[in-house]
């Protein structure tokens, strides 16, 4: 047998004892917390990633080079178009609800002070916050992204952002997208129209979540077609202003509500894939991390680490 394909061998190997025991602890902590309806899609793509998450930090060698496991993989995909490294924050309440809970317990809950905390560290060192319009620019148009950027997103358009997220990005001089689901925009605890054009004066940006936030890969095409079209629609009559980008509710997609975000004309759609690469090939499936209120991972979460 050749050395390669002992080598090979030998790696799948490694890379399965690390998938297994990776895949099997994110589904105990899945049935040890009880997940409800929220938080299940969030434990299922956590477990269907682990052995992929885990291969990433195996070290090959390959013809006496060392590279690691995401790096060639990213490899042998990649995209002949323009590229970026570009951390995607994707929060939902801002509120001292949940405060009690480790961050870790509460992925959908971060404190105002816990926000408040991140933004501070953005604007000390160095970020500068993008919008979906920049990332257009930089992977259709070929223009340079600023050097620490950031695209700051923020799902469901609840009124504990008005309170608390927004005032924070102004006082970090920083911005923002808001994915708004339009069904519940001017209904109680949920933004208003009329907020939603302060914020977007104000340099914010707003962008479609649905209509209803449902499951999409549950929906039939009917459904599909009218969750993407009319929240599109609705947020365009109501703040004047182009919507291109989606955030598909729960992360959750395949092939045909791609192709629906596309015929309704989204040019991105982001997703809740735990990387910051990006390619031209990745419009619908623009990554983004679930930031909690943990400050020590802050960091790690900007360099792509985790």
């Amino acid at each position: 047998m050749r050395w390669s394909q002992v080598w090979m061998r030998r790696t799948v190997i490694v890379v399965l004892a690390l998938a297994v025991p990776a895949f099997a602890l994110v589904a105990f902590e899945g049935l040890v917390r009880g997940g409800n309806e929220t938080d299940r899609p969030h434990l299922i793509e956590r477990a269907w990633h682990a052995p992929a998450n885990a291969a990433k930090s195996l070290k090959l060698f390959v013809s006496g080079q060392k590279i690691s496991a995401a790096a060639g993989s990213a490899r042998a995909g990649e995209s002949t178009g323009n590229e970026v490294n570009l951390p995607v924050l994707v929060y939902h309440n801002v509120r001292d609800k949940e405060a009690a809970k480790p961050p870790g317990l509460r992925p959908y809950d971060i404190t105002p002070a816990e926000f408040d905390a991140q933004m501070a560290y953005l604007e000390k060192n160095g970020y500068t916050s993008v919008s979906f319009g920049d990332l257009e620019s930089a992977l259709d148009g070929g223009k340079h992204l600023p050097p620490k950027p950031v695209l700051i997103t923020l799902d469901d358009g609840r009124e504990s952002q008005w309170q608390d997220a927004y005032p924070s990005l102004l006082r970090h001089h920083l911005t923002a997208t808001f994915f708004v689901f339009t069904n519940a925009v001017g209904h109680d605890k949920y933004f208003t129209w009329e907020q939603l054009k302060e914020m977007q004066a104000n340099g914010m940006d707003v962008q479609s979540h649905t209509v209803y936030h449902p499951y999409l890969t549950k929906a039939d095409d009917a459904t599909l077609r009218k969750e993407m079209e009319r929240s599109k629609a609705s947020i365009e009559k109501n703040l004047g202003t182009k919507v291109i980008a989606v955030a598909y509710p729960f992360g959750l997609h395949d092939a045909r509500v791609d192709a629906a975000a596309k015929a309704a004309g989204y040019l991105f759609a982001r997703t809740l894939n735990h990387v910051t690469r990006i390619g031209s090939a990745d419009h619908m499936n623009v990554p983004g991390y679930i930031t909690t209120g943990d400050i020590r991972n802050f960091p790690r979460i900007l360099s792509g680490e985790k």
